[in-house]
């Protein structure tokens, strides 16, 4: 099982939650793509089925390559915050510290503490990648389900496909990048996905990390890093886009920044509209660092793209 980590990263600042203010249709103009991705499972649960981290799946399509689909699946899922019981699963208590969240319906229940109780509410970093690898399509031999970090650490190192840290490995799109707690004893602790890697810096992004799913960044000698998975994904160059961008066009974007305005014209203007982190945002046209909504017009380096065509 994995603890909650609510570490401060030194020399680094944590991106912090904001709440959204509008679903998921609403903000992209109430269509969905013919061809959206619809996951469904037996487990899903009410609450999320009515939520706007569930809209924000079936706005979303696959591109075929498993590495964009990877981060792509985890960033429509930006802001969701833990619960603290079985029907605050849709990602809008700002306050739960309860563990139950949707990603571990997908799991299962488990007996936390071995009393024979089952339960959803359990730690949940884990179980974070493995929703976003099921929804991306990734089969379980290339990461297999699971609840227990260090069990993934064990199973990629006999794959071969294991990287500790400072061994000169650069972390790449999609791979999972484990740590441990100081004074842990356990092989790991914490896991999370890596969004892209810039300038000695790794940028990911965590289930369970301040109760929610956050962006965060670490230096690739920070001690806290143990590790890097690069499971055996399937590729696809002519589908594939990277998260560090120089340039933007038409397409859907997730809002990264806590408060992001919405202004009439590009570079400024009257502000019109105010997004909040985890708003997803269709862009119909971009001029340099401005991007066109159905609102007006906001600064794209504060956005991270999913879907992008």
């Amino acid at each position: 099982m994995n603890h909650k980590h609510n570490h401060n990263i030194k020399g680094h600042k944590l991106l912090r939650l904001g709440c959204g203010v509008a679903s998921a249709a609403m903000l992209l103009g109430g269509a969905l793509s013919t061809s959206a991705l619809t996951p469904t499972y037996r487990t899903m649960s009410d609450a999320f089925d009515h939520s706007r981290y569930y809209l924000n799946l079936q706005c979303l399509c696959l591109t075929g390559d498993a590495r964009t689909d990877m981060v792509m699946i985890a960033m429509s899922q930006l802001g969701y915050h833990e619960g603290d019981c079985a029907t605050q699963t849709n990602g809008e208590n700002k306050t739960g510290e309860g563990n139950y969240v949707e990603y571990n319906y997908l799991n299962g229940a488990v007996d936390q503490y071995g009393t024979g109780q089952l339960t959803y509410g359990y730690p949940w970093c884990a179980s974070f990648v493995t929703y976003c690898a099921r929804m991306a399509g990734i089969d379980e031999c290339t990461v297999p389900s699971s609840v227990n970090c260090a069990r993934w650490v064990q199973m990629f190192r006999a794959q071969g496909t294991y990287h500790e840290r400072g061994d000169g490995y650069i972390p790449q799109k999609g791979d999972l990048i484990f740590f441990r707690s100081e004074g842990s004893p356990k092989l790991s602790t914490h896991v999370g996905i890596v969004r892209y890697t810039c300038n000695g810096v790794v940028y990911t992004i965590e289930g369970n990390l301040h109760d929610e799913v956050s962006l965060a960044a670490y230096g690739l000698n920070d001690s806290y890093i143990i590790g890097y998975a690069s499971p055996n994904y399937r590729e696809n160059t002519a589908t594939a886009y990277t998260y560090l961008l120089d340039a933007y066009g038409e397409g859907n974007y997730i809002i990264a920044a806590q408060n992001l305005p919405v202004y009439s014209e590009v570079g400024g203007g009257k502000q019109t509209f105010m997004l909040h982190r985890g708003d997803l945002m269709h862009i119909y046209e971009a001029r340099g660092m401005w991007g066109r909504t159905d609102y007006g017009w906001i600064h794209l380096p504060d956005t991270q793209p999913v879907d992008v065509r």
